[in-house]
């Protein structure tokens, strides 16, 4: 077992855990690369106006680890997003292709999973409240970045706003 596999083991689905994914989510995208194919395509199409929340898991071998829960109100457009380039109108979902691709660099053989469980759009937020309560994932621990990191994004999104206004401007 590598470092970075030993470090994430907090992080495995416990059996009561499995049991409870096998139960209440259904696969529907196995060993992604989070790149647009036919099998997201095929989600894409399938899932229009689904509600309900996803859950991203890892696996390694025959261990499965807990990366991220989240809730959308259309499966399709959720998956759309995730296979997209950065947009900076909404950067959080690019969190799983920065996590894809760092866990790539030092880890190879690890591959994601995408689970899904639909629900009604009323209870959607507090159904994935529960799961997150109950699966405790890694993604969706908050995360402290360095002031450092902090100070990129800042400028970064500053020089993307006064490109925009100077557009709009035509300075």
């Amino acid at each position: 077992m590598t470092k970075f596999i030993e470090k994430l083991k907090a992080f495995e689905l416990s059996s009561q855990q499995e049991t409870a994914l096998c139960s209440d989510f259904e696969l529907i995208l196995s060993d992604t690369n989070l790149i647009k194919c036919e099998r997201v395509s095929d989600i894409i199409a399938n899932y229009k106006k689904v509600s309900g929340i996803y859950f991203w898991v890892m696996r390694y071998g025959n261990q499965q680890f807990r990366i991220y829960i989240g809730k959308t109100n259309s499966m399709s457009y959720r998956m759309q997003n995730y296979v997209s380039e950065f947009q900076p109108h909404s950067p959080n979902d690019y969190k799983m292709r920065v996590f894809h691709s760092y866990i790539a660099k030092i880890e190879p053989k690890p591959s994601l999973d995408l689970y899904f469980s639909p629900r009604e759009i009323l209870n959607i937020t507090q159904s994935e409240n529960d799961a997150i309560c109950f699966y405790s994932p890694f993604l969706n621990k908050r995360q402290k970045a360095t002031q450092e990191a902090r100070d990129a994004v800042r400028d970064a999104f500053s020089c993307y706003y006064q490109s925009g206004f100077e557009q709009l401007l035509k300075l």
